[in-house]
């Protein structure tokens, strides 16, 4: 390629090695020194990470100091200057941010204390939530099935299991819920017990299938509970 000339594979791979460099990863800089990349660019991108990582609590400020220190990246005092500001910033945005807490006043004071209680209590809201999300969802089972005499060719009879699948519901399980979990086999199943047994909510059930209604209200609605609904429906509540 004529001098001067910029290779466009080249150039991409360099863009790339740039982009991976991690405040906590020393690889991607030498990489990026070995392609020529200015140290300018290097430092810039560098500290950009450094800030997002904070930012997340992905890298504590004493690991970007030394990865800092290893790879000879800017100075000390501007990366401390980075440093701090990314963590007075992500403290004003989430106080519950316990790495900038603890960087700005250490691990006995009572800013420290206050963003591990607030972590605490998010921690909490988000099992909670998970919980409350895992209430709703559907697991489908295999129930094994009593041995039955089927024919065979020879009309001779057979003993054979007659497994069938299940639909493992919650009481907050929602019709969207059942009819999103449900495959072929069990829908096909499910259908021919409506229209057998529950013939008079077909019209109604077919209209609300992607409705957030919960399954028990809905049959409720007819006057049925959840023991007519186990008893003929391939469905079982936790």
């Amino acid at each position: 390629m004529p001098e001067g000339v910029i290779n466009p594979e080249e150039e991409a791979r360099k863009q790339e090695t740039l982009e991976k460099i991690g405040s906590s990863t020393a690889y991607y800089i030498d990489e990026a020194r070995k392609f020529g990349i200015p140290e300018d660019e290097i430092e810039a991108r560098f500290l950009q990470v450094a800030e997002e990582n904070i930012m997340n609590e992905t890298d504590s400020p004493a690991t970007i100091l030394k990865i800092m220190g290893n790879m000879r990246i800017s100075t000390r005092q501007r990366v401390e200057e980075v440093v701090r500001k990314a963590c007075e910033k992500a403290l004003l945005e989430r106080p519950s941010n316990m790495v900038a807490a603890e960087y700005l006043f250490g691990l006995d004071s009572e800013e420290y204390k206050r963003a591990k209680e607030l972590r605490d209590k998010e921690l909490r809201e988000e099992q909670e939530n998970e919980e409350r999300e895992r209430g709703g969802r559907v697991e489908i089972l295999t129930v094994k099935g009593d041995i039955e005499d089927v024919p065979s060719e020879n009309d001779a009879t057979i003993n054979e299991s007659r497994d069938h699948l299940e639909a493992l519901l919650s009481e907050d399980t929602t019709l969207k819920d059942l009819f999103n979990a449900m495959n072929y086999d069990l829908s096909v199943a499910f259908w021919l017990e409506i229209h057998d047994q529950f013939s008079e909510v077909v019209d109604r059930l077919m209209e609300l299938e992607n409705s957030d209604i919960k399954v028990l209200d809905f049959f409720d609605e007819f006057g049925y509970d959840k023991s007519d609904l186990e008893v003929f429906l391939p469905i079982r509540f936790r």
